[in-house]
Formats: structure tokens, C-alpha cells, sequence
């Protein structure tokens, strides 16, 4: 399968994939039981054979949630995902590059990673994003949640080096959140040591 995908200067990419997803999650905003799986590898090309006079170049994508409630009101939601750019000696264009911050996963860029703790999008050279953590989701009443979200992210060119200290960062969130019939009703605090600041995020609705 070929796809396009346009850079900021008008240039044109094409993307072969492949990918494989699983979801059974009860929930996909505030879940109690189920997991969501997700891999997908591609092959980046800018005239289906090459990439600017070098070799394709492959980028590989995996997520990965699950729930556990040992009771009708409290749930561990554990998390991780990555993606890892493999461009040999070619330039990675701005539109392949990896994204993370903010609530959701692919929310403003297909390969956006949230992070606990980043609440705006962030850019980065780095060739490799890792993230690991988990949610602590306590529900009170019938529609009222109270959610912990803690983070570790690894930003790194090379796997490593992944769990050196510079390349090290992490962050977390807390927030109240309430579950209206046109979507979740939230009030989010964020702070991690890549911002070094607080953040709030209020949000109203669904995301598409």
C-alpha cells in the first residue's frame, strides 16, 4: 500500500506500511477491562524506489494499553509506545519527524505520542521517542473521575543510549474529568521536567 504524504516545501513522500491493531478496550477514554495494541512498520520513499538518491528508509511504530480494575470503581492503566526513524545517512523531512506532547495519541500528527506532563506538541530530531508509564483512574459516582497519569520518556539517535541520563525525561498529570453525554468534560494539571512549568488543560468533547 502507497501513500502520500506532503512535506511543508510541497514535496511529495510515499509510505509503504504495514499494520496490525487490536483493541478490546471497553472504553477508549475511560477504560476498565480490555487492551489496545498497535504495530506498524513503513518504508519511506520519494519516488516509490528511493528516497533523494538514498536507500528507503524504514520507521517502525508500536503502542500498547491495557486495564486493570481489581474493583467496579478504581483502575491501573500501564501504557507504552515508540517510534523509532532508521534514516541511514538521508535527511528525515519535518513532516516524518517524531512529535510527542498533548492528551492523545496521533492527535494533531498521525505519528503524535502524548506524554504526561507535555501539554503542547512538541518537534524533535531525535531518531527514536519512547514512552512508558501508567494511569491511576478512580471513579466516583456515576460519571465523576479523578485520573493520575505518570510518564517516562527516552529521546534518543541511538538505542543505546536510551536510558542515559540526558536522554532521560519525565512528567505527569493530574486532572478531573466528567463523562457528558457530547463527550468528556476535563480539567488537567501537567508538570515534567522537559517543560520545568505547570500547565492547565481544559478540554470539552470528544477528539476525532
Amino acid at each position: 500500500v502507497a501513500v502520500i504524504a506532503p512535506d511543508l516545501n510541497k514535496e511529495k513522500y510515499f509510505t509503504y506500511f504495514v499494520k496490525a491493531e487490536f483493541n478490546n478496550l471497553d472504553s477508549q477514554y475511560f477504560p476498565t477491562r480490555g487492551t489496545q495494541t498497535e504495530a506498524k512498520a513503513e518504508l519511506i520513499s520519494s519516488n516509490l524506489y528511493e528516497f533523494h538518491n538514498y536507500a528507503m528508509f524504514p520507521v517502525f511504530t508500536f503502542k500498547w494499553r491495557t486495564s486493570f480494575s481489581p474493583n467496579r470503581r478504581f483502575s491501573f492503566i500501564p501504557h507504552a509506545s515508540t517510534r523509532i526513524i532508521c534514516p541511514g545517512d538521508a535527511h528525515v523531512p519535518f513532516a516524518l519527524k517524531n512529535f510527542f506532547g498533548g492528551l492523545h495519541n496521533g492527535l494533531m500528527k498521525d505519528q503524535q505520542m502524548e506524554v504526561a506532563g507535555v501539554p503542547f506538541l512538541e518537534i524533535v530530531d531525535s531518531k527514536a521517542v519512547n514512552v512508558a508509564g501508567f494511569d491511576l483512574q478512580q471513579r466516583m459516582g456515576g460519571n465523576h473521575f479523578i485520573v493520575a497519569k505518570f510518564d517516562a520518556m527516552s529521546l534518543c539517535n541511538n538505542i543505546d543510549h536510551a536510558l542515559d541520563k540526558e536522554a532521560l525525561f519525565w512528567g505527569c498529570n493530574l486532572g478531573y474529568h466528567y463523562r457528558g453525554v457530547a463527550g468528556p468534560i476535563s480539567l488537567i494539571g501537567t508538570w515534567s521536567n522537559r517543560t520545568k512549568e505547570t500547565g492547565i488543560i481544559l478540554n470539552v468533547g470528544y477528539y476525532f
